[in-house]
């Protein structure tokens, strides 16, 4: 990536991450974390299965779908 577009691409990157509910934005930052330094695969894709499960629970998970359906962008953060 070229100097000069580095800040525009990480501000886009950021706005993308600030779209998404701040919850699982919360949850997929504590999975990186402590997934960065476990070497236990097992473990690590139990983390993950029970986050995505959580994420599969919540109401923001609900409006995605109704989203997608109805091919507009979701509402995550109104």
């Amino acid at each position: 990536m070229a100097h000069d577009t580095l800040l525009a691409e990480a501000v886009s990157l950021a706005e993308e991450i600030a779209f998404n509910p701040a919850t699982h934005v919360r949850w997929a930052k504590r999975m990186l974390h402590a997934n960065a330094v476990n070497d236990n695969i097992r473990a690590v894709l139990r983390m993950e299965d029970e986050i995505f499960g959580q994420a599969a629970r919540s109401p923001a998970f609900g409006e995605a779908a109704r989203a997608f359906v109805e091919k507009r962008d979701p509402a995550f953060n109104s």
